[in-house]
């Protein structure tokens, strides 16, 4: 889609509508199936926010998902599709190991090709952004979410979530004509999380992380063969990104947060992109 067009778009969506845009809601809310009870049940969100909301998590099943895309897409003022996602970590159906155990295959190629796999399973069954690859440096065992990991190093982690990211996408944004565009039998990565996330204390989810300057920029952004481990992966393409969830105090860099601003706007103008390019497919498709 072009940016004049987008812009076009986005100058005729109601404020409601650029609301939802940016809400994602589990797929209990779309399911006719789905019994909500207890708090879910009593707490239901407005129906606004429901007809508007951009992105569906943890759905999946092909037939359903396109009943509930076809349903939204003729209710919605502008036509545009759900954004379906899903955290694929290690394999849709087809499980392989942990991303710890991955890396500690040193085996790059076996990766890459695992997460083609688990791509090609994913889009198939409707889904076409994943939560992955988690490149954040890890070195607490503590912290539950370890093993989603590469581990304690910055590079292995930057060699780890560079090919896992275009195994995903398909070689996405490094083809010799650079283009963006995801296969229909690949799902957009995550590049995850944009910075010091892995530091957390006590090995805490969600816990504040105390970290020095040099320590954040050593350990976290370390420069590996002239590139730090996310950045080698934001060369490769990553069609999105996603920023730490907790404080962090201590002296590290106060340009984080503007980095964060940065990578959240390239990340919600490319999935604006994608999103507009999967409608009209669908819309296609429905003829």
């Amino acid at each position: 889609m072009e940016e004049r067009k987008l812009k076009q778009l986005l100058s005729e969506m109601s404020l409601r509508e650029k609301i939802g845009q940016m809400i994602q809601l589990t797929g209990i809310y779309f399911d006719e199936d789905a019994v909500l009870t207890g708090a879910v049940g009593e707490g239901q969100p407005p129906q606004w926010v429901i007809r508007y909301a951009g992105s569906v998590l943890g759905m999946i099943g092909a037939e359903k998902l396109r009943a509930i895309q076809k349903k939204y897409m003729k209710e919605h003022p502008h036509h545009i599709p759900l954004l379906f996602m899903a955290d694929v970590i290690h394999g849709c159906r087809t499980i392989a190991p942990i991303p710890l155990g991955q890396a500690c295959s040193f085996h790059p190629e076996l990766v890459e090709k695992m997460a083609g796999h688990a791509a090609a399973e994913s889009a198939a069954e409707g889904i076409k952004a994943t939560f992955s690859p988690m490149m954040d440096v890890s070195r607490d065992p503590r912290w539950g979410r370890i093993m989603e990991s590469f581990g304690e190093d910055p590079f292995l982690s930057g060699v780890m979530g560079t090919v896992m990211l275009r195994g995903y996408q398909k070689g996405n944004g490094n083809d010799q004509k650079g283009s963006r565009e995801i296969p229909e039998s690949g799902i957009a990565g995550c590049l995850k999380h944009f910075a010091g996330y892995g530091a957390v204390n006590a090995g805490r989810e969600y816990n504040d992380v105390e970290i020095s300057q040099r320590t954040f920029r050593e350990q976290q952004l370390r420069r590996a063969g002239g590139l730090s481990g996310k950045r080698r992966a934001c060369q490769a393409g990553t069609a999105r990104a996603d920023r730490q969830h907790q404080g962090a105090a201590g002296g590290a860099d106060p340009r984080r947060r503007t980095a964060n601003q940065l990578f959240a706007h390239t990340s919600e103008r490319r999935i604006l992109l994608y999103r507009a390019d999967r409608g009209r497919r669908f819309l296609r498709a429905c003829r």
